[in-house]
């Protein structure tokens, strides 16, 4: 392989939230250390990670995930976007009946929603 082609950039999330126009399509892959930082989708840092255009991205993390959907949506949004819908979509069609389902009031429907829900994540 020839490696003199691949772009790599090391920047810290402050600056790069100041110099993020300059940065894009700057790097091919994107590795993202304290991935916990990242967690909310509202953050200035997250934000201008998202709008990055690189062909890989890795988040690295000692703080685990937690029992939390919106959690995994944005860690998993950000790793593979190509896998994930928008935040609307997500919450739509996964989160909301995955969470109903679980209410001890749900009804066969609602419990049927949120089995089918939860085989999409799966896949």
């Amino acid at each position: 392989r020839d490696y003199r082609s691949r772009r790599l950039l090391i920047i810290s999330y402050e600056q790069l939230r100041r110099h993020a126009t300059l940065v894009n399509e700057a790097c091919d892959l994107l590795v993202c250390d304290e991935g916990h930082r990242l967690r909310s989708h509202s953050s200035d840092t997250a934000k201008q990670l998202d709008l990055l255009r690189c062909r890989r991205r890795v988040l690295l993390s000692g703080t685990p995930l937690q029992n939390d959907l919106d959690e995994l949506f944005r860690v998993g949004r950000f790793v593979r976007p190509d896998l994930f819908p928008d935040a609307g979509a997500f919450q739509q069609l996964i989160a909301s009946p995955l969470t109903r389902s679980r209410e001890p009031t749900a009804t066969a429907k609602e419990r049927a929603l949120g089995a089918t829900a939860a085989h999409k994540l799966e896949q």
